[in-house]
């Protein structure tokens, strides 16, 4: 393109790549190109999630474009911030997996919860599998999240022992997620992007040696 010129970057992990192309758009947006402006092209469908989560760790704005947009699908981002809590144990990232509605979990109890962990010193997870700490907040569901919270500690104990598809169809299977998105109207619609999710796992999975 005249009076332009194209700059070539190799980077060894990923990770890298998406932090540099965060720090990249940034910078033009500070020296004043419109986000609208800029375009990011991927090859393989996999990278959205890593340049997502980039982006949105720099607020930067994005819309992703494709003939099937996995990730502003709700229930599938419902699944997937289980998966960012496994991978980071974030209080923050736990109670927001705890208001997700396909756990069931009513609200003044969902109130009494984050009251618990704002004024206990223990682990969350140890504190929410524990029925006794539960009826002392005076909790009516306890045995839900008593068993929420247990499921979460042993996936997250198993986690270094299973593959990414195999967490996928724990997660999937043991929280009632697939009966959740079963009973509502767009299920279908669901159930295809939670199979796009699931194929995009597997290419992942088979990809690494």
């Amino acid at each position: 393109f005249a009076g332009h010129h194209v700059e070539v970057y190799e980077f060894e992990r990923p990770e890298t790549e998406y932090y540099f192309l965060a720090k990249k758009i940034a910078n033009l947006i500070n020296e004043g190109t419109k986000s609208e402006e800029i375009v990011v092209l991927y090859r393989e469908n996999k990278d959205v999630l890593g340049i997502k989560e980039m982006l949105s760790r720099y607020d930067i704005p994005y819309r992703i474009e494709s003939g099937l947009d996995i990730l502003e699908n709700r229930d599938i981002r419902k699944l997937l911030a289980v998966l960012r809590f496994l991978s980071t144990s974030d209080n923050e990232k736990l109670i927001e997996i705890l208001h997700t509605d396909f756990l069931n979990i009513k609200p003044l109890d969902l109130y009494k919860v984050c009251n618990l962990l704002g004024t206990s010193g223990s682990l969350p997870l140890e504190i929410l599998s524990n029925k006794e700490k539960l009826k002392e907040a005076d909790i009516e569901s306890v045995d839900l999240i008593s068993e929420i919270a247990s499921k979460l500690l042993n996936l997250g104990s198993a986690q270094y022992n299973l593959g990414l598809l195999d967490i996928f169809e724990k997660i999937i299977r043991d929280f009632g997620f697939l009966n959740f998105i079963l009973t509502k109207k767009d299920s279908l619609d669901s159930l295809r992007r939670l199979d796009a999710l699931f194929s995009e796992a597997k290419k992942l999975t088979e990809d690494k040696p």
